[in-house]
This record gives C-alpha cells, sequence and structure tokens, in this order.
C-alpha cells in the first residue's frame, strides 16, 4: 500500500530528498478523498490553465497527433478544441491520447468524449451541450470525460501510481526519486526482491508522460496540472490502494 509522503522541518519539499531529510509515511483516508465534479475547477492562479486561439489550439493537437490527421478531419478536431475550452492542458491531453491510439480516429474521441458527458453530466447528451459549450462547467465536463478516457487506458499499477502522484502536495514539482522511494519501501515490507517492479514503475511514467498526464520538467522532477491531480483524487475512492 502506498503511503502519503510528508517531509519534515523543511520547506523545499521534495528537493531536499536526496540530503537526507526525514521522511513519515501515513496513509491516506482514500475513503474521504473522492471529488465530485463540480468541485474540479480552472484556477487561473494556482492550475496555470492557459487558453488558446482556436488555430493555435489545432497546430498543437496536430503537433501532437500529426498534422495531416488534424487536417483530414478537421471539423472534429475544431469541435474537440470547442469542447475543452481551448484550453492548452486539455488539448494536450486529447493530442496525447491520439498519439497513443493511431487506430482510434478524432471523431471516435469526440464521440467518446461526448458519451462519458452524457454519463458524467447529470446525463445530458452531447447534443444537448451544444448551447453551453463555452461555460465553464461544460468545458470541466468535457475534460473531465477526455481525463476518463485516458484513464481507461491505463493498467491498475498505473491508476495506483497515478492516485499517490494526486496526493501529493499540489504546488511543487513531483520529484520521482520520491516514488521510487515509497515504491521501494512497499516491496521490502512485501518480502519482494526482485526489480521487476521498479522497471513497471518506469513504464508506467513513461505512459503517463506519452498520456500528456505528466510533463517533464528537469532532471527526474515532473510536473502534472492541478486538475489532472484532482481527477486522479477522485479516483482514489474507486481503486484499493
Amino acid at each position: 500500500m502506498w503511503g502519503f509522503v510528508t517531509i519534515e522541518g523543511d520547506k523545499r519539499g521534495q528537493e531536499n530528498l536526496d540530503q537526507g531529510e526525514k521522511l513519515s509515511g501515513a496513509v491516506p483516508d482514500l475513503s474521504q478523498s473522492s471529488l465530485p465534479l463540480n468541485e474540479i475547477s480552472i484556477d487561473q492562479g494556482e492550475a496555470h490553465t492557459a487558453v488558446l486561439d482556436r488555430q493555435t489550439s489545432l497546430t498543437l493537437l496536430g503537433s501532437l497527433a500529426g498534422a495531416d490527421r488534424i487536417q483530414r478531419e478537421a471539423e472534429a478536431s475544431s469541435l474537440v478544441c470547442k469542447i475543452l475550452g481551448d484550453t492548452e492542458y486539455g488539448i494536450e491531453i486529447a493530442g496525447g491520447y491520439l498519439a497513443h491510439h493511431p487506430e482510434i480516429a478524432v471523431s471516435e474521441l469526440l464521440s467518446k468524449i461526448q458519451e462519458k458527458m452524457s454519463q458524467v453530466g447529470g446525463g445530458r447528451s452531447g447534443s444537448s451541450l451544444e448551447g453551453n459549450l463555452e461555460e465553464s462547467s461544460s468545458v470541466l465536463e468535457s475534460t473531465y470525460a477526455l481525463l476518463e478516457c485516458s484513464w481507461e487506458k491505463l493498467d491498475s499499477p498505473t491508476q495506483e501510481i497515478a492516485i499517490f502522484i494526486g496526493h501529493l502536495p499540489p504546488h511543487t514539482d513531483i520529484a520521482w526519486t520520491v516514488v521510487e522511494l515509497m515504491k521501494q519501501i512497499e516491496l521490502e515490507e512485501n518480502s519482494e526482491t526482485d526489480s521487476v517492479n521498479l522497471i513497471n514503475l518506469d513504464r508506467s511514467k513513461e505512459k503517463l508522460i506519452h498520456l500528456n498526464l505528466l510533463k517533464p520538467v528537469e532532471d527526474e522532477k515532473y510536473s502534472m496540472h492541478l486538475n489532472i491531480r484532482k481527477f486522479f483524487l477522485d479516483k482514489a475512492s474507486n481503486l484499493e490502494v
């Protein structure tokens, strides 16, 4: 079971892990961590959400999923950008999903998002959202639905790691040494000595990066958009950690 890491006695957080600060583990109360959709908010100050113009959104989507592919499905691509509110992180997630799944058409991803919006958004169908696409609540619903699509492509170990990352302090970079350390502690507690699980940990990291859910910063440090972290916290109550 993963523990929630806190670092005592130093405000520099994960950066001081290599200097020998003491780690204390406490298992989070996952039964209390479910986050309703209406509490996931785009906060310009804390979440650093950039909103792009449509052409820039399409260019970004094309750079990730393939420009020819986006041009072939120009209408569907524009609609994907529109329902995501042209938010940079939303476009990056969509592009990562499409790049990771070249067999899926843009129109198919659009249908998946709309279908999940109808499930998550109180039973509203995708077509009924047409008149409310500019409303922030609808943008959040579509982003949540897109994250559901990405979530379904993660295996259980990667979902577990994603939830653990969601519990880390939200306004600091993620030091991968912390994740590795907690995994090593888990292996030792289970009397496992092989390195297979640590190799799988690296594979999980790469999958999160490829899906644009985790972004490299520098020197094995990573960042994750605040709303993605909140989504993973929402999933904590549905996955035994």
